[in-house]
């Protein structure tokens, strides 16, 4: 019963344990180097340093800053949107791991709420019983007690009668 008991309560305070060092580890997202955006602008990048050498016009020359600056942008909004990406599948997991543990919490609490239940039954029975068996043995001594005492009136009533002959 003991053993049980200890089983019980360390396999409660080693599960929310377990279950956050089980955590998934960090889901794979594409590097910004991998994305489309980023290969387009290095792409342009690369255009444009083959072109750094030739003679441009001003207008070719807005015209190309106008794009790398759009192709930056663009790099930089894929950057932004795979970081928030990444930063709420993270406080997903931290959530959901959170519940886990809470949800561990519950259960520990329950069980540990359903055996302290357990035992106090237990201890409420045994006190019941001790409660019966004092009772019982009470019973039997009141049932003595007052078979002498009726014996000790009668006893008395025969004293007093054999000393005191007027009361005949």
């Amino acid at each position: 019963m003991r053993s049980k008991w200890m089983v019980t309560a360390v396999s409660l305070f080693v599960a929310p344990a377990l279950v956050v060092a089980s955590a998934p580890a960090n889901a794979a997202t594409p590097s910004i180097r991998s994305t489309k955006e980023y290969q387009a602008l290095k792409a342009y990048v690369s255009e444009l340093g083959t072109k750094k050498n030739q003679q441009q016009t001003p207008a070719e020359i807005n015209k190309y800053r106008s794009e790398l600056s759009k192709k930056r942008a663009k790099a930089s909004t894929k950057v932004r949107v795979l970081y928030q990406d990444q930063l709420s599948k993270a406080k997903d997991r931290r959530a959901v791991r959170k519940a886990k543990v809470v949800k561990l919490k519950q259960r520990r609490n329950a069980q540990i709420a359903q055996l302290k239940n357990a035992r106090q039954q237990r201890l409420n029975a045994i006190a019941a019983d001790r409660r019966a068996a004092i009772a019982r043995i009470n019973t039997n001594y009141a049932n003595q007690q007052d078979k002498l005492n009726k014996q000790l009136k009668k006893a008395r009533k025969k004293l007093a009668k054999a000393t005191n002959p007027v009361v005949r």
